[in-house]
């Protein structure tokens, strides 16, 4: 009999675990499904023993660490000599299609805390796993590893304060940076030898909930909370330009700006100049963008878990599936001819160009939160709960 009451204490405490840790997502995750708007104090950053970087805004220093990567460079792009030229017609897709047969789990990343965003960079060979504690690092050189640790870890001590996106830019070799209580934007350099933060860009104290970058305009876009979204010259770190329009998620594709909504807006204006926006009305909250790779359309997630292509130069808006629940994240594959959609509905899933086929769906116990694929086309990672997964993608 005290057995059975000692098994069913610890099956209680497993829950009661089990229960705690989707609270923490699900009030980490808050700001996905509703803007929270008010400042946020900037956090110090601890320091570490190794070599570290100090840059901050006036009223504060904050400290990252970082180690060196591995010498090894990008990874080998097979199959990736097709080019394809950019249209807007959904039926001008490649002749040769590549869609997921397989997904093979490889690592389950345990970050510890709730994960927030996640990203994957094909220049380096390492994840980025960013939460309430900061953001880890890991290699991903050898996958022969079978319980992988994080090469680095970026901490973050002040309480309340989180790292809950991160965006890559189009060629892999930054890393942007930016989140709760958490001063500025920070931009680090992964072309240098170490783990190395070469800029802060300011947000006077506000929290920043998406970030967008063009490189060949030297750019990084920021939505902050206090419903600015910000501009800012990555060469000088100065603020170029704001606009008044609130968003919860942006991207960037050629020289437009798609920016989407609390309120199911969608609007698009010119990187360059200065004119009136084109809008766009959904049912329901925009919670993911994604740009298309080759062609003319951004895909939007909404919570109501429908997946559109809107067209960037004119036409008709296209619904292309449906999830059963809340839409977190979605992108599309390097060239364009699937995307991976996640969410409240506990399911990875690919949908297949261009009309949105259901393909490979892969179930987990609890929401998934962000997803992101590697530009080899070859690896995709996923964050659920305290920890990301990594898959290989078999064609």
């Amino acid at each position: 009999m005290e057995s059975m009451l000692k098994k069913l204490v610890r099956e209680v405490d497993s829950y009661i675990l089990e229960a705690q840790g989707f609270l923490q997502i699900l009030n980490a995750h808050s700001q996905y499904i509703t803007i929270q708007t008010g400042q946020s104090r900037q956090a110090p950053i601890t320091p570490s023993p190794t070599k570290r970087t100090c840059l901050g805004d006036t009223a504060s220093k904050e400290v990252w660490v970082g180690t060196p990567f591995p010498g090894s460079r990008s990874w080998d792009s097979e199959d990736n000599d097709e080019e394809w030229g950019r249209t807007h017609s959904l039926s001008s897709q490649s002749t040769k299609v590549r869609v997921p047969q397989k997904l093979e789990k490889i690592w389950k990343l345990k970050h510890g805390t709730p994960v927030l965003a996640t990203a994957l960079s094909s220049f380096t060979r390492h994840a980025f796993t960013c939460g309430s504690d900061g953001v880890k690092v890991w290699s991903l050189a050898s996958q022969t590893v079978e319980n992988p640790v994080p090469e680095t870890h970026l901490h973050i001590q002040t309480q309340g304060s989180m790292v809950h996106t991160c965006h890559l830019t189009s060629d892999s070799t930054t890393l942007l940076m930016a989140g709760n209580s958490v001063a500025g934007v920070s931009v680090w350099d992964l072309k240098a030898p170490t783990l190395h933060m070469k800029s802060k860009l300011p947000s006077s104290g506000f929290a920043c909930q998406a970030l967008a970058s063009s490189l060949e305009n030297n750019l990084a876009l920021g939505s902050l909370s206090n419903g600015i979204i910000r501009i800012w010259d990555l060469r000088s770190g100065q603020v170029v330009r704001y606009s008044p329009d609130p968003a919860t998620k942006i991207v960037v594709m050629d020289q437009q700006v798609w920016a989407g909504s609390q309120e199911g807006s969608l609007q698009c204006w010119d990187l360059q100049n200065l004119t009136e926006p084109q809008k766009y009305q959904f049912d329901s909250q925009i919670t993911a963008l994604s740009p298309h790779p080759q062609e003319d359309f951004v895909l939007v997630g909404l919570s109501s878990g429908q997946q559109w292509l809107q067209p960037t130069s004119g036409g008709l808006r296209q619904m292309v599936g449906c999830k059963e629940d809340t839409i977190l994240d979605l992108t599309f594959s390097p060239k364009g001819q699937w995307w991976v959609s996640v969410g409240m509905d506990n399911l990875l899933s690919i949908y297949h160009m261009p009309a949105g086929t259901p393909g490979l769906q892969v179930a987990r116990s609890s929401s998934i939160v962000c997803c992101d694929v590697a530009q080899n086309d070859r690896l995709l990672i996923t964050g659920s709960r305290n920890h990301c997964t990594l898959y290989q993608i078999q064609y």
